[in-house]
């Protein structure tokens, strides 16, 4: 659903090694980063693999694999791909996995970045690639793509980051912008989220969706995260003027995700039942 969004990518290096025979993509650069992580999901896979996406534009039904599902291709950098967003999935699923055995979530801290990171993710995929000329521009080197796959590769375990300008068409200044501005948004949405409670909800009687973003349950001043599709965390904070864990049931929950999604929700089955 992004694809429209964004202009082709930049694909990453090939070469041709010893025998003259072509190589793509031998740093194992990151193409198809998920707006919403893969290990979420599968929660909401069926027996084969696939997913039941609705989509409201369209008004009709569609079936990806979970791997093609919610994906922007190459739209931020390895670093944010791997170590960035790659911890921020980790802390969570940790969580998860004690949600689900039915026991006490041990850091709060973790599923609130995480739900913050996903509206941070929506909202990046849903604007365009920021892949135009900068008049802040100073650099005094051109790198061409062999250097700047090197550069983005050592920045992965690296607390000091490098920037280089690219040469002829290169996206490497849209994908370091992207990094930026998810850096700096996530860095307000810690404040933000600072000493909010989640609890589980079981569901009933209908299961919950998984909408293709959280922005508008944000921007309403509410913390709902769908985890499976038996089980919604409800972040809340005490003298908080959100409605409680107990004025929302199952049908508002699920009425509140359908109505945050931009275009698309997963369900696990189309009933919804």
């Amino acid at each position: 659903m992004y694809k429209k969004i964004h202009h082709p990518h930049e694909s990453p290096l090939s070469i041709h090694d010893a025998n003259g025979k072509k190589k793509r993509n031998p740093n194992e650069i990151t193409v198809n980063q998920h707006v919403i992580p893969q290990a979420h999901l599968r929660e909401w896979s069926r027996e084969d693999g696939l997913l039941n996406v609705f989509d409201k534009k369209k008004n009709s039904w569609i079936t990806p694999a979970v791997k093609d599902a919610f994906s922007v291709q190459r739209l931020w950098d390895q670093w944010t791909e791997q170590t960035f967003l790659g911890t921020n999935e980790r802390n969570y699923q940790n969580q998860a996995a004690l949600i689900k055995k039915l026991k006490p979530i041990e850091n709060n801290e973790h599923i609130s970045a995480y739900f913050f990171m996903l509206c941070i993710r929506a909202y990046v995929a849903g604007r365009e690639r920021p892949d135009y000329t900068s008049a802040m521009e100073v650099f005094s080197k051109v790198s061409n793509q062999r250097e700047l796959e090197e550069v983005e590769l050592k920045n992965v375990g690296s607390t000091v980051h490098l920037s280089c300008l690219g040469e002829g068409n290169s996206q490497n200044s849209a994908r370091e912008t992207v990094k930026l501005a998810m850096n700096m948004m996530f860095i307000r949405g810690v404040q933000k989220f600072k000493g909010v409670v989640w609890t589980p909800i079981a569901m009933s009687g209908v299961d919950a969706v998984l909408p293709d973003s959280l922005i508008n349950i944000d921007k309403q001043g509410l913390a709902i995260l769908p985890v499976t599709p038996k089980i919604v965390l409800i972040g809340s904070r005490e003298n908080s003027a959100a409605p409680s864990v107990n004025y929302l049931t199952s049908s508002s929950i699920n009425e509140k995700l359908m109505d945050s999604s931009v275009r698309q929700y997963v369900v696990l089955r189309r009933n919804l039942s």
